[in-house]
């Protein structure tokens, strides 16, 4: 694996940060503890979608006498005893690269458990078991550093909308970690969260006969895709759960899928979630061909279809006559496969609800805000306000309008002559201001 040279010191601070990637996410990792400056600590800080969502993982070692350096790109802490260290970099792995956690032990330790401290926001933990033989036996299947791995994820955002992009909701992967001697002998390690607490557990007769010093690798992986293979067959539908924050227009699906030889066909296709889970209006798109290549493919929709604020929708596709692969995640239960075994490609119907399963299917929506609008009528003409479900960002006042439950919101500006001022004024702490008809720079 590549090493990135991306960690950089933060000015007067007791810390690192890397470069912020240029994803979806914007991913960026701080090392050390930016709010406490009284030491530097064996810690990360994982940053996802502008601090929507964080994951801060830190060694439970004492940190009184120890020290650190960078050098050639890599974070060194060493115990005040050198008999522990942590190394932290970033490597050239997964979608978008990875955070490598080496915690390095010179001599036999008294427990064969290495503990860390974890403080998380916006966060859902899913635990990746080891599939069944009878799963195998299905053509699923599943790396070896994924048994007993997370798949870590957003605990609300999920599909893309306007500049949020969620895609599938995937913060990170934390992979199964492996030991190493300094003889390269090496051995899985069993990998638990339960609750603020991340526990890597090393075979005792590994601590037992290793030459040292020992290297245990926990691994990060920056991606979106799931982390286990399942199959699709002909006339399948294949789908997971989506919940779009705000009401809009579906302007694509992308679904990751490949094949084992040649190219074959999927349909997008969106299924209401309640009974009878049928197709919702123009909710079948768009076509396309997968590969061989293992890779995001999008199926766009010529007719837009819509979906409501918090509305659960089936999000998915309709594989046309042989078997096509996808790529999925373990949720919270494992009773079938979120899949449908009697559809049609040509015409696809609805699913069927004894096969309804919480696994995260790599697949996801884009659709476009349809914000509501205010309408008022002055000398005989109708103007029209639009609404937006926060206030925007550079807004300094704003009109609040309740309708159907929600909250939405128009931009107030004490320049009556503003270019997209309506004649609607209100007057509010002896100021008068126009209603803006669109979000607008404020002047």
């Amino acid at each position: 694996m590549t090493k990135f040279n991306t960690i950089k010191p933060i000015v007067d601070k007791n810390s690192y940060v890397t470069d912020t990637k240029i994803n979806h996410r914007s991913d960026v990792c701080e090392i050390g503890d930016t709010k406490q400056q009284d030491q530097c600590y064996p810690q990360a800080k994982l940053i996802q979608w502008d601090n929507e969502t964080n994951f801060s993982i830190r060694l439970k070692e004492d940190v009184e006498g120890s020290t650190n350096e960078l050098k050639d790109g890599i974070f060194i802490w060493k115990s005040k005893d050198e008999k522990k260290e942590a190394h932290l970099y970033e490597i050239d792995i997964d979608e978008d690269g990875g955070l490598e956690f080496e915690v390095i032990l010179h001599e036999k330790p008294s427990s064969n458990v290495i503990e860390y401290t974890l403080q998380t926001k916006g966060l859902n933990f899913f635990y990746q078991r080891e599939l069944t033989k009878e799963e195998i036996d299905k053509g699923k299947s599943q790396p070896e550093n994924t048994i007993g791995s997370y798949a870590i994820y957003h605990k609300t955002g999920r599909h893309n909308w306007v500049d949020k992009q969620y895609r599938t909701g995937k913060a990170f992967h934390i992979y199964r970690p492996f030991a190493i001697d300094s003889q390269d002998s090496t051995t899985w390690c069993e990998l638990n969260i339960v609750d603020d607490l991340l526990t890597i557990t090393v075979p005792q007769s590994f601590i037992d006969n290793a030459v040292y010093p020992i290297k245990i690798d926990p691994t990060f992986g920056y991606t979106s895709t799931g982390s286990k293979t399942s199959s699709v067959y002909g006339d399948n539908a294949s789908y997971t759960i989506g919940t779009p924050l705000n009401k809009g227009s579906v302007t694509k699906i992308t679904y990751y899928g490949y094949t084992s030889f040649g190219t074959k066909n999927i349909k997008a296709v969106i299924w209401n979630y309640d009974s009878p889970y049928a197709v919702i209006t123009n909710g079948v798109g768009g076509t396309a061909a997968v590969s061989s290549t293992q890779q995001w493919v999008d199926l766009t929709y010529s007719t837009e279809p819509t979906v409501n604020a918090s509305d659960d929708y089936y999000v998915g596709i309709v594989n046309e006559t042989t078997t096509i692969s996808c790529k999925y995640d373990d949720g919270i239960s494992y009773d079938g496969d979120a899949s449908d075994s009697g559809n049609d490609y040509s015409s696809p119907g609805a699913v069927s609800p004894n096969v309804l399963a919480d696994e995260l299917i790599s697949v996801y929506a884009t659709y476009d805000i349809i914000y509501p609008k205010l309408y008022y009528r002055k000398g005989g003409s109708t103007t029209e306000i639009t609404l937006y479900t926060s206030e925007e960002p550079g807004w300094h006042d704003s009109l609040r309008v309740r309708a159907d439950g929600a909250t939405y919101y128009a931009q107030l500006d004490s320049n009556t002559s503003h270019t997209n001022a309506s004649d609607l004024r209100v007057r509010q702490s002896g100021t008068t201001y126009a209603v803006l008809t669109e979000d607008s720079t404020p002047s």
